[in-house]
């Protein structure tokens, strides 16, 4: 292998790499008198012009870092007829790879010399932070439509796929680095506000030269666990493409906005393909409750958040969405991740304000096609004390049940008790059963919270050292103790059976959890709460026999086996 040189290059591509100076200036001119195939093209389907304006960006060096050799080497390439529209087989073209240097007289050369301007090229200018790039290839004559694709050599290895979101949304939404090395000698503040208004800037741009702000783009969906019944799938895992606006994703991912509210003819009752407005698409970002909608607003000006801004503006706080979601909804159903408890109060105390416009106040208990109301939402959601407290206060129902799945707020707390994390919840529970919260109500499959909590949290007792990578929040051994000993204090029925007939233990023995040493399983404990090992489900099974048939050690240990029965070590 020569230093230098990859796999499947030719001499002609590795003098456009530049590498010394003598290649672009003494053996590249040379090579270039003796007509070489200009299109060779190496494993990757790069062209030595792709090859000289890729290494333009290279890392080199500090005595090959003059990216003058390749641009002159560019340069001769492009003078001698190389093919200014080849394309890699990972889709870059060659205005492409140039952006991505900031060389915006080597794009004027490509597109002099008949380059066409591509989707791929917009992002590329829109990633360089580059808007007079950004703007000369818009101002291109007869630039292909966004939609237009391009086609890579021959053979195609793999699919080439769309080139990513639209222009729009990569501008309002994506980040991307300044100049390489700059971030090291500009402060953070300064260096935000240089990115928003370079990013501000492309997006006038883009909205100037007619970008459509309502134009549709596909983003992967994600549904969340607790709503997964809404769209008859047990996949957790990305649901389908779903077709959003491109102002409408902007608002769901926090992204800049001013622009686009600049627009004169702006419809904020403008529906998505989900039937969310502008106001309600906002409300699914917990940031815009907080973030101005100007990010280059003086400093002696008190900052608008998004949500007062569109309030403000006439947005309708009536409005619902194709799942029944009020703004109410929208703004709790998102999981959130507070830093700090200051932060939480700070949302709770925006929430609050929402709360005061009486068209929202009156949708406090109502359910959505799901059957879940404001208050279940937050709970799935992971919301703390502040945002549970502002809806209770402002009338939210706690003994509410979700008229669908019969669950109430307890069942929706079950699964959020267990060691990590469940600090919280443990109160909210206690809380919860002491508001009138139903702690036996069964749901529609006859579950009480307690088979919930059995089958999706982790109810063990863990004594001995605690464990160097929990949190304050955790529950140590004692705090499990005093978990299950509430259980008691608040009535838990231990002994309650689901429609398929199985007790608390048919469902902790179908969960196998590693039980080590100073810890007490959750079959365990139920069996010192003094439920029923023996009792059959309507497949005449007794909970020893799912433990068996699921493998379940820990549980069997308890057991012995006699005369083809099962017999707990303390029986007679």
């Amino acid at each position: 292998m020569v230093p230098g040189v990859a796999v499947g290059e030719s001499p002609l591509h590795v003098l456009a790499k530049g590498d010394q100076w003598w290649h672009a200036y003494e053996a590249l001119p040379y090579l270039l008198l003796h007509r070489p195939d200009l299109e060779a093209r190496d494993p990757q389907g790069n062209t030595p012009l792709h090859k000289a304006l890729s290494s333009m960006g290279a890392h080199r060096p500090f005595f090959h870092n003059d990216p003058f050799f390749q641009k002159h080497a560019a340069t001769l390439l492009v003078t001698a007829g190389a093919d200014v529209n080849a394309v890699t087989m990972n889709g870059r073209t060659c205005p492409s790879d140039a952006l991505a240097t900031c060389d915006i007289e080597l794009v004027q050369l490509l597109i002099s010399q008949g380059a066409r301007v591509t989707g791929r090229d917009v992002l590329a200018a829109i990633e360089s932070l580059h808007p007079p790039a950004l703007d000369m290839l818009l101002s291109t004559p007869k630039m292909p439509s966004e939609e237009t694709e391009v086609s890579p050599p021959e053979p195609v290895h793999e699919h080439i796929r769309d080139y990513g979101p639209r222009a729009l949304y990569h501008a309002a939404v994506a980040m991307h680095n300044e100049e390489p090395g700059r971030g090291a000698q500009m402060g953070r503040e300064e260096q935000t506000q240089k990115s928003c208004k370079t990013r501000s800037s492309m997006l006038r741009t883009l909205l100037a030269h007619g970008a459509d702000p309502l134009g549709t783009i596909r983003l992967p969906k994600y549904p969340r666990p607790w709503i997964r019944a809404r769209h008859n799938s047990d996949d957790e895992g990305p649901l389908r493409d779903e077709p959003s606006t491109v102002l409408h994703q902007v608002l769901l991912s926090n992204g800049m906005v001013e622009p686009f509210l600049e627009l004169p003819t702006l419809d904020l009752e403008q529906r998505n393909e989900a039937g969310q407005t502008m106001l309600l698409a906002a409300c699914h970002n917990a940031s815009a409750f907080s973030s101005p909608v100007s990010l280059l607003s003086p400093a002696n000006t008190a900052p608008e958040p998004l949500i007062t801004h569109l309030l403000r503006r006439g947005a309708d706080p009536s409005a619902v969405d194709n799942d029944g979601l009020t703004a109410l909804h929208s703004a709790v159903t998102s999981q959130v991740y507070f830093s700090s408890t200051e932060e939480e109060k700070a949302f709770a105390a925006q929430l609050q304000s929402l709360i005061l416009i009486p068209a929202l106040r009156a949708a406090i208990n109502a359910p959505d096609k799901a059957g879940n109301n404001p208050l279940h939402h937050a709970i799935q959601a992971g919301h703390g004390d502040a945002t549970i407290t502002v809806l209770l206060s402002a009338g939210a129902d706690p003994r509410s049940v979700n008229p669908v799945t019969g669950d109430n707020a307890l069942h929706v707390l079950a699964r959020r008790l267990g060691s990590r994390g469940a600090k919280v919840p443990v109160a909210m529970f206690e809380r919860f059963a002491k508001l009138g919260a139903d702690v036996n109500l069964r749901n529609a499959h006859g579950e009480t919270p307690m088979f919930r909590a059995v089958a999706e949290a982790d109810l063990q007792i863990r004594h001995g050292p605690p464990d160097p990578y929990g949190d304050d929040d955790d529950l140590d051994g004692a705090r499990a103790e005093a978990m299950w000993q509430m259980f008691e204090e608040i009535g838990v029925n231990f002994a309650a059976r689901d429609d398929r007939g199985r007790s608390l233990l048919h469902v902790a023995a179908g969960k196998v959890e590693p039980v080590w040493d100073q810890t007490v399983g959750v079959y365990e404990k139920l069996l010192k709460m003094g439920v029923d090992p023996l009792v059959l489900d309507d497949r005449e099974r007794t909970s020893v026999d799912v433990a068996a048939a699921c493998r379940n050690e820990a549980a069997l240990a308890l057991f012995e086996r006699e005369d083809g029965r099962w017999r707990s070590d303390g029986e007679e």
